[in-house]
């Protein structure tokens, strides 16, 4: 898709009524990988408009996934809005595509970004931390067992069993205090997740043992 083709096919999203239609042609852009795409979304996120800002920072998480094109420049970008936009759903939607991106590298910006006093912004940023054990991600998720939002902390008990394999004891013990909270919901979760840690515990352990 040329750059012509690209424009035109993002105009159609920002200025449709529907959120399925505007959802179908984001995908279509997301796919392609080319710089012409990067730039489209890189104006967007510097549009007076927050939608436009909202759709370029979507696009810039996912853009050309699993390859990661022109990354470095897609994280500054994504970085600015999580910071610095002025509209909170932006920032929530760049978040969630510096997640999408799947680099251990923003794990300590999510950290930081997580003494928000929004539940919004903390609730994307549990969303958004990485799958990978991490010094950072194993401090926020840690932290969630305090916080006042049910969904924070219900999200914390999914994370947490993502993470079981990698985060070992640390992640095991921080699981164990969500399985006590007071809302049913959260523990119900916290339940879950420990359980599906240990099928992936036995499921890799057989697997090692077959090789």
């Amino acid at each position: 898709m040329n750059a012509k083709g690209i424009r035109e096919l993002m105009a159609t999203a920002l200025a449709s009524q529907s959120d399925d239609a505007m959802a179908s042609c984001v995908v279509r852009i997301m796919k392609e990988c080319s710089r012409s795409v990067f730039r489209v979304a890189q104006e967007l996120t510097s549009d007076r408009s927050a939608k436009n800002r909202y759709v370029g920072a979507w696009i810039l998480g996912e853009m050309g996934y699993p390859h990661r094109p022109l990354c470095t420049k897609r994280l500054m970008v994504l970085k600015r809005l999580a910071q610095c936009d002025k509209v909170e759903n932006v920032r929530v939607r760049a978040i969630l595509s510096l997640g999408q991106m799947r680099l251990r590298s923003v794990d300590a910006l999510l950290g930081r970004l997580f003494v928000s006093r929004s539940k919004h912004i903390r609730l994307a940023v549990v969303q958004a931390i990485g799958e990978n054990g991490s010094e950072y991600s194993m401090q926020v998720l840690s932290r969630c067992v305090q916080d006042t939002s049910k969904a924070v902390r219900e999200w914390a008990a999914f994370q947490l069993g993502q993470q079981m394999n990698i985060g070992g004891s640390r992640a095991s013990a921080i699981l164990s205090k969500l399985l006590k909270d007071t809302d049913m919901r959260v523990s119900a979760h916290a339940k879950i997740n420990s359980g599906l840690s240990l099928v992936k515990a036995c499921s890799s352990s057989w697997a090692e043992s077959d090789a």
